[in-house]
C-alpha cells in the first residue's frame, strides 16, 4: 500500500510540475495527427469544410458588430461565446492552411512566411491572448478567406499563373464589397465596418501582394513530393527508373550527389509534383551554376504536368552541355514562384565508376 500511494503522491508532483505544458503537448500532438490525417488539398469534403467554417467566422464576427438598436438584434444576444466560437473556427482552418503552406512551400524562400502563420496558428491555439482581440480575430479571418480563393481558384482554372493570383484577390475585393453592402443593412457604423473590417482587409491584402512580389508566397496547391539526381531516366512499363552510382539504401544523397561525371555524360533532374485534379500547366526546370559570387541562369526547360496522380507527377529534365561546380536547380511555377529545389556539385569522374544501381522512382 505504502508502494502505491508513493507512486500516487510522485504522479500528482509530476501532474503539478508539468501541466502549464500540457498544452504545448496537445498542440503539437493535434498538429501532427493533422499533418498525417488530413486530406488531399483537392478534396471535395475539405473544400467545403472550409467554406463552412469561412461562413461561421462571419457569421459571429458580424453578430458582434450588430448595434443593440438594430433590428437585427437577435443575432447578437449571445455575444459572450462569439469570440470562442470564432477562434475555435479559426483553429481548424489555420490548422489546415499551415499544413497546406509548409508542404506546398520551399523553405529556401518561403521560410519568412511561414513561420508568420505558424505564430499566427500557436496564437490561436495556445490562447496566448486569452479572447483574441476583435481586430486580430478579424485579420486572421481575411488571412483565411485569401488563402481558401488561392487554393480554390486553380482548382476550377486548371492553371497557376499571375493571373489566377490577380483573379484571388479581385474576388477577395468582391467578397468585401457584398460584407459592406449586407453591414449597412444591418445598420452597423460607418466608422465601424472601415475599422473592423475594411482596414485590417486592405493590410492582409497588401500583405498578400507584398510576399507575392517578393516570391514569399507558396504556390499553392502545388506541392513538391521528390526531387533528385540521376546518370539515367528511362521510363519502363509506367515506372520511371533512375541509374546512379550509389547504393539505394543512401538516401539522404538525393541520387547520384555529388555527381560524379565523364564528358559527354548528362546529369538528370527527377522531380515528382503534386498536383491536384484538373490541373494542366507548366512548370519550369530552372538550370544555375554559381559563377562569379552568384547563380547565373543556365537553362529553364519547361515541364507539362497533368494533376490527379495521389504521388504526383513524374518528370524529368537533363542537361547536355555543363561545367564542372556548384549547380542548383529550382523547380518553379510560370509566374516564377518556387515549388522546390536540388542544390548539388559536378565533378569529373576521374575513377570511371560504372552506374550499376537502379532506383525505382
Amino acid at each position: 500500500m505504502n508502494s502505491i500511494a508513493k507512486m500516487t503522491n510522485d504522479l500528482k508532483r509530476l501532474n503539478h510540475k508539468y501541466s502549464h505544458y500540457y498544452g504545448v503537448f496537445f498542440f503539437i500532438g493535434g498538429f501532427l495527427f493533422d499533418l498525417l490525417t488530413l486530406g488531399r488539398v483537392d478534396d471535395t469534403l475539405n473544400i467545403l469544410s472550409q467554406f463552412f467554417y469561412l461562413s461561421l467566422c462571419l457569421f459571429f464576427l458580424t453578430a458582434e458588430l450588430i448595434p443593440q438598436d438594430s433590428r437585427f438584434k437577435i443575432f447578437s444576444l449571445k455575444k459572450k461565446w462569439h469570440p470562442e466560437a470564432t477562434q475555435f473556427c479559426l483553429g481548424a482552418l489555420l490548422s489546415a492552411y499551415t499544413i497546406f503552406y509548409f508542404k506546398s512551400a520551399s523553405l529556401s524562400n518561403s521560410l519568412l512566411f511561414i513561420l508568420f502563420i505558424i505564430a499566427l496558428l500557436v496564437i490561436n491555439e495556445m490562447k496566448l491572448i486569452k479572447v483574441l482581440d476583435y481586430y486580430l480575430r478579424i485579420s486572421l479571418f481575411h488571412i483565411c478567406l485569401v488563402t481558401f480563393l488561392f487554393i480554390l481558384i486553380p482548382l476550377l482554372t486548371g492553371t497557376l499563373s499571375s493571373g489566377d493570383f490577380a483573379l484571388g484577390i479581385a474576388l477577395t475585393l468582391i467578397v468585401y464589397l457584398s460584407v459592406l453592402t449586407v453591414y449597412k443593412k444591418l445598420g452597423i457604423a460607418r466608422e465601424v465596418i472601415l475599422n473592423k473590417f475594411l482596414y485590417p482587409g486592405v493590410f492582409i491584402i497588401a500583405f498578400f501582394n507584398f510576399s507575392y512580389l517578393l516570391n514569399l508566397l507558396p504556390p499553392l496547391p502545388l506541392a513538391i513530393k521528390k526531387i533528385s539526381i540521376f546518370h539515367e531516366i528511362i521510363k519502363k512499363d509506367g515506372d520511371y527508373i533512375g541509374r546512379g552510382q550509389y547504393p539505394a539504401w543512401q538516401f539522404w544523397r538525393q541520387g547520384d550527389t555529388p555527381f560524379l561525371a565523364d564528358a559527354g555524360e548528362k546529369p538528370y533532374v527527377f522531380i515528382s509534383v503534386f498536383a491536384p485534379k484538373g490541373f494542366d500547366g507548366r512548370i519550369i526546370m530552372h538550370w544555375q551554376i554559381y559563377k562569379d559570387g552568384q547563380w547565373k541562369t543556365s537553362d529553364r526547360i519547361p515541364l507539362l504536368i497533368k494533376g490527379g496522380r495521389e504521388d504526383g507527377f513524374r518528370g524529368f529534365s537533363f542537361k547536355e552541355k555543363w561545367l564542372p561546380g556548384d549547380w542548383r536547380i529550382l523547380v518553379e511555377t510560370e509566374d516564377k514562384r518556387e515549388i522546390g529545389r536540388l542544390q548539388f556539385e559536378i565533378l569529373e569522374d576521374k575513377e570511371q565508376r560504372e552506374t550499376t544501381e537502379d532506383y525505382l522512382l
